[in-house]
Order: structure tokens, then C-alpha cells, then sequence
């Protein structure tokens, strides 16, 4: 009877799980801790980055290390560079603060900027357009801002971009993805830690005029579904899903239809750092099963997005509409109560 159960629970298992490849059994290596800070996507087809120490990156599955020197480095560690940005020259690292970029070509690990350590854009929202290199907003020299810098290949330098519109103010769990020549930016209207009722806010980015547009709230179901803590997890390019994840469980959202729904996932899959494999068609799911052993299974998307839930709404269109006609309700009662205050002056000084 045992073997039976255990071959049904395989069996249910492998209905979603295509393949396993692999696990990666590394010296001096602990698991968790390296999975809490950075794994990541090489570029390269069913290769990925990892870092294994302060100064060393790791791919997989050649284990090939890549080391940057104490000099370059300076007081930074690798996890750092958590701007990661794919282009047709090659797979490029930002600094978290900004100002030093790193280039992989598939051979090796090279710094490229005449750059510094900026410490000025933390928090960022990274991403890329017509191969180049963007950083909106962050904090950083105890101030935050919403400025937009590009990386200039030729002077090896970031430059501050001109943008017009509704621009949003900084917010350090807002996300963002890119879809075609858009930046859609899902953002908090207050900082998370208040856990204030305020809707969430949808902004998009015209990329051809760096023209920002606020263009909704988003609805009253996904404000009770998700509720706070959201945090990226990766963008599907070419589906042009992101998936999330919040306190309440994982989410796919696609602004391009303007929609999101839960989706339901189990062990290893619920817990597992999940990235792009065989170029996008399929997800590798990285996962630890004890502190020294790096686990993976690999999943197709179309069996991953199975397991969503029915679509919902994500947004609210029109949100200067529904604001002009609060305002001018507003002002409405205001004209009323101060009509109302006047004529009761009126009738005592009358007396």
C-alpha cells in the first residue's frame, strides 16, 4: 500500500514537472543564504548566474567562476549588482546604487565604465530599451528622487534623461516591466510599512517621448487579493506576464490585457526561484532541499500558467476623470457649507 501511494504521488508530481536536471553540490556552499541574494539569468541560453561569495560568480551548469578584483570592487560585494539588463552586446550588471556597470559576454566578466560607485539610486526600476541601459527613480545621499538615468556606452557614463508627464514619486516596493516601447510602473500611493488603504497606482512610460501617464488605480479585488509586501519575481518577455508575489501568495499580471489572477502552486514550485529556460520556453525552478545542495526542476509555461485562477481586473481606467469628479464634488459641498455658514450669519445679525 505504501508503494502505491508514494508511485500515485510521483505520478501527480510529474503531471506539472517535466524534467529534472541536475542538483549542484558546491563547496563551502550554503544554499539558502546564496538563494536570498542572487541568482539570476546569464543571457545565454539555459545558463545562469550566481553569486557564490562577495567578490565571485558562479554559472551553472558549467560552474565556470568569474571573479572581480578587490579593486574594483572597492566596499561592495557581488551581490550587489542586482540590475541586470539583456542587450544584443552582451548581459550587463548595475550596481544597486548606480554608476558601475559590469559586462558578461558568455566568456567573461569585464567592468566597462569609467564610472563610480554613485550610491545615489537604490531601489531603482531597471530596464531596458533599443539596447540601452535605464535607472528611474531610488534613494540614496539621504534623499530620494524621481530622475531617470541612461548608461552612454561611448563616454562610459550614466547622463540624467529628460522626462515629462505625470511622474511618479519614489516608492521602494514599486515594480515595473517592460512591454514593447512602454514601462508600466505598479506603485504604492503611501510607503508599504503604513499598510495604508490607498489603492495601488498604475503609471506608464511612452519610451519614444519619455512621457509618463498615470492611467489608473487598481480595482478594490486586487487591493484585497494581494495586499502588501509585493515584490517581483521575473518578467515572462514573451508572454509579457509579471509574475509577483506578496504576503497573500504569487500573482501573474498582464497590463497589457489589464489583468491579474493568483496562481497555485506547490512544493518545490511555491517556494522556488524561478527563471526564463530554453530560450523562454519553458521555467527552471531553483530550490534548496538541504544547505549544500542546489535543487532544479524545469517546467513548461504553458503547464505553469494552467494553474492560474480565472482573470480579474488589475486597474481602474480613467483615474483623472474619477479625480476631477471628486475634486469638483469636493468643492461642491465646500461652495454648500460656506453658503450655509453665511446664511446663518445673515439671519442672526438680521435679529
Amino acid at each position: 500500500m505504501k508503494h502505491t501511494l508514494y508511485f500515485i504521488a510521483l505520478l501527480l508530481t510529474g503531471l506539472y514537472l517535466s524534467a529534472q536536471a541536475p542538483s549542484y553540490e558546491l563547496s563551502s556552499f550554503r544554499c539558502s543564504e546564496i538563494m536570498s541574494k542572487r541568482i539570476f539569468e546569464s543571457g545565454y541560453d539555459s545558463e545562469y548566474l550566481l553569486a557564490y561569495n562577495d567578490s565571485t560568480l558562479i554559472a551553472l551548469p558549467s560552474k565556470n567562476k568569474f571573479v572581480l578584483s578587490k579593486k574594483e570592487l572597492e566596499n561592495e560585494f557581488m551581490w550587489d549588482f542586482n540590475h541586470i539588463y539583456y542587450t544584443d552586446d552582451g548581459t550587463f550588471l548595475v550596481h544597486s546604487g548606480g554608476g558601475v556597470v559590469l559586462q558578461y559576454d558568455g566568456q567573461n566578466l569585464t567592468r566597462v565604465d569609467d564610472s563610480f560607485y554613485h550610491q545615489n539610486q537604490y531601489g531603482a526600476q531597471s530596464f531596458e530599451y533599443n539596447n540601452k541601459l535605464y535607472l528611474f527613480a531610488g534613494q540614496g545621499l539621504f534623499t530620494s528622487k524621481n530622475i531617470l538615468t541612461k548608461y552612454d556606452s561611448e563616454i562610459k557614463e550614466w547622463m540624467l534623461v529628460s522626462q515629462s508627464g505625470k511622474i511618479p514619486e519614489f516608492n521602494p516596493q514599486a515594480i515595473s516591466t517592460r512591454v514593447a516601447d512602454k514601462l508600466f510602473l505598479l506603485t504604492y500611493q503611501k510607503d508599504p510599512a503604513e499598510k495604508s488603504n490607498l489603492p495601488m497606482l498604475v503609471y506608464v512610460l511612452d519610451l519614444n517621448e519619455m512621457h509618463w501617464d498615470l492611467v489608473g488605480q487598481v480595482s478594490l479585488d486586487f487591493s484585497r487579493e494581494i495586499g502588501f509586501k509585493l515584490r517581483k519575481i521575473f518578467s515572462d518577455s514573451i508572454n509579457n506576464k509579471l509574475l509577483v508575489h506578496s504576503e497573500k501568495g504569487r500573482f501573474i499580471i498582464d497590463f497589457e490585457q489589464n489583468t491579474f489572477a493568483k496562481i497555485k502552486t506547490n512544493y518545490p514550485l511555491n517556494r522556488a526561484v524561478l527563471l526564463n529556460h530554453n530560450n523562454g520556453q519553458d521555467l527552471i525552478a531553483f530550490y534548496c532541499d538541504n544547505k549544500t545542495k542546489l535543487e532544479n526542476q524545469i517546467i513548461s509555461k504553458k503547464d505553469f500558467y494552467s494553474m492560474t485562477q480565472s482573470p480579474k481586473k488589475l486597474y481602474e481606467k480613467n483615474l483623472e476623470l474619477y479625480y476631477s469628479v471628486i475634486f469638483n464634488f469636493f468643492i461642491s459641498g465646500l461652495a454648500l457649507f460656506i453658503l450655509y455658514i453665511l446664511s446663518r450669519e445673515l439671519k442672526l445679525d438680521s435679529r
